[in-house]
């Protein structure tokens, strides 16, 4: 059976929090799952970075916002209190405006992962693998607007070799122009 520390490490962390605080509310068991998704992040084949309660768009507050490098935002994540009716929050969520590229909702029991305006994944979160998945699916995610920057990365990288030989032809031509044009001047 494959081992997934970070969720293991999320179940003990979310276990301790309920018996210590005396409550599963949202904002007593939060922090559990945002250590898991902050070690998600840390682990990542890029460099990613949960950042909590950062203003987004239209003054959104969400619970957590995943950047990049460069400080892209890459995705979302919304806690709820488990004793709510988990699609209607993220009903409500939406319509007041928050994001749906790319968003986690949980509420302890259930991950909901919506990715392009649609639900991409739900997971039951007692279920080690299917909770990773949904994490991984989440993180490797890349926007439109990403995915064409790196698009237009790569074909600079490609053109650039192209780019550099015409800009050596034009200042040997210039050079050689120029060296032409002193000697003339001299024998005036």
């Amino acid at each position: 059976m494959p081992a997934y520390p970070h969720i293991e490490s999320y179940r003990a962390r979310l276990e301790e929090l309920i018996e210590f605080g005396g409550s599963d509310s949202e904002l007593n068991i939060r922090d559990a799952f945002q250590g898991c998704l902050s070690a998600y992040c840390r682990d990542h084949r890029e460099r990613l970075a949960l950042v909590p309660e950062l203003r987004a768009a239209n003054n959104i507050i969400p619970d957590g916002t995943v950047k990049d490098s460069l400080r892209m935002a890459r995705g979302y994540w919304e806690a709820k209190d488990s004793h709510d009716d988990l699609d209607a929050e993220i009903q409500s969520k939406f319509n007041s405006g928050y994001p749906r590229d790319n968003i986690i909702f949980e509420d302890s029991q259930t991950a909901v992962l919506i990715q392009n305006r649609e639900e991409a994944m739900r997971a039951d979160m007692s279920r080690p693998g299917e909770l990773h998945r949904l994490i991984r699916r989440f993180l490797d995610y890349e926007l439109p607007e990403i995915e064409e920057f790196r698009q237009a990365q790569e074909q600079f990288k490609s053109d650039l070799p192209s780019v550099i030989g015409s800009l050596r032809e034009a200042v040997e031509q210039a050079e050689s122009e120029n060296r032409d044009d002193t000697i003339l001047i001299r024998r005036l």
